[in-house]
């Protein structure tokens, strides 16, 4: 009996791949419908990616998270173990005496994340965290408002935690964060804790020693730049409250959990720099000041701004010396000598002041014509030199025009004729 011949052919290998792909589609299909029937997994709990605790007050409830770094632990270049060992009065001449000698475990370094970046009263701070110094190294605890109708039960919680606390630091606090807490406090009819702990405010030393140096003076740039700290996947600042909105309404905690990082991280770095900043601007117990220690001529520059206006010429004078002969940069170096050429003069050093003047009245810079009025003056009012006084102001309207040089030019003129005619 002969064999049948296998049928083949286009129309059969077309229709072949119908039925793969109607097979295919079926079992998609029927995937699909079994995965919408099998429960969905539960998303990450706040415990599971943040570990904590709820905590219940008076007021209700919130959350709670610890965290702690061993005293041999480094954030950057600092031990954290060198903290405690800071002196009881190393904030005292940075506040310019508002806090007095306090030992380091009972200051409290405090930073929020909040529902917007403006401040006002429609802003909260949802994540508060106060970092402690203490003999095992460091911790931060942070009080943590699930929603909104936890913040009473959050505060209040803050507020016992200072209780025992002696100074308080902040870094923009004076502004931002202290401000906002006292609204928040009110507006829950309570009493902010703040009025009676002593407040440093770390920002402004911090600008006075970096301003001229670093481009900013944000707190992560300090922590790059001076402690030597690079933070890895930050969470930007301006997306922080949308996290915490999310959060709200979905209850996802995937976006927030770096919040809480970077909270933290704010906080160990401020204690960081409340070790570096201020022990600039205090004597050591010898008596030496702490700013020879200065090695970066924008350092010197602006601590012998502040230092100036401190009302300490001698010193702010020593430091703008030491600047201009460690190659200060260009944009730095004349108002540099026009400021130590002041300081010379004040404290009568007026060889040193005519010496200054009259490099900068020699060279094209801001202060040339202002370099040049000034040996005029000199010239003029204390060696009585009319004729060089004179050539100094024909040289500044050379280089602008003034009516105060104008008659200060037809003043010296006559005076130099007269002196011509006497000798």
């Amino acid at each position: 009996m002969a064999k049948k011949k296998r049928m083949s052919g286009p129309d059969t290998d077309a229709q072949i791949r119908a039925l793969r792909e109607t097979m295919l589609a079926t079992a998609r299909r029927v995937d699909r419908t079994m995965a919408a029937r099998m429960p969905a997994p539960p998303p990450p709990s706040l415990e599971a990616s943040v570990p904590g605790a709820e905590v219940e007050t008076p007021h209700g409830k919130h959350y709670e998270a610890l965290n702690a770094w061993d005293h041999r632990r480094r954030h950057g270049n600092m031990e954290l173990g060198t903290l405690s060992e800071l002196p009881h009065d190393l904030l005292e001449e940075i506040s310019e005496g508002a806090v007095k000698g306090a030992p380091p475990a009972s200051w409290a370094f405090l930073d929020t994340e909040t529902t917007g970046l403006a401040g006002g009263s429609g802003t909260c701070a949802f994540l508060i965290g106060i970092g402690r110094i203490t003999q095992r190294g460091f911790t931060v605890r942070q009080y943590f408002m699930r929603d909104f109708a936890e913040e009473a039960s959050q505060l209040w919680a803050v507020a016992q935690a200072l209780e025992d606390v002696e100074v308080l630091v902040t870094y923009n606090g004076k502004c931002f964060d202290v401000p906002l807490l006292e609204t928040r406090y009110r507006m829950q009819r309570a009493m902010p804790p703040f009025q009676n702990i002593p407040h440093l405010d770390l920002l402004y030393g911090a600008r006075r020693l970096w301003r001229l140096r670093l481009d900013s003076c944000k707190l992560t740039e300090l922590e790059a730049r001076i402690l030597g700290h690079e933070r890895e996947d930050d969470i930007p600042g301006e997306l922080i409250p949308l996290a915490y909105f999310d959060f709200v309404r979905t209850g996802r905690v995937s976006r927030l959990a770096p919040v809480f990082l970077h909270n933290a991280l704010d906080i160990v770095s401020l204690a960081c720099l409340t070790g570096v900043v201020p022990g600039v601007f205090r004597k050591h117990s010898g008596g030496a000041p702490a700013w020879t220690e200065l090695r970066h001529p924008a350092e010197c520059v602006a601590m012998g701004r502040w230092l100036r206006q401190a009302g300490r010429p001698e010193e702010a004078r020593n430091l703008f010396r030491r600047a201009v002969n460690r190659n200060l940069a260009e944009e730095l170096i004349y108002r540099t000598l026009w400021d130590l050429a002041d300081l010379e003069r004040k404290l009568e050093d007026i060889a040193a002041a005519v010496a200054i003047w009259t490099q900068l009245a020699s060279m094209r810079n801001p202060h040339q014509t202002d370099a040049l009025i000034a040996l005029a003056k000199h010239y003029e009012h204390r060696l009585r030199d009319y004729t060089r006084a004179l050539e100094c102001t024909d040289a500044a309207l050379a280089i602008r025009m003034e009516p105060e040089f104008e008659h200060r030019r037809r003043r010296l003129a006559g005076r130099a004729s007269q002196s011509l005619l006497i000798s």
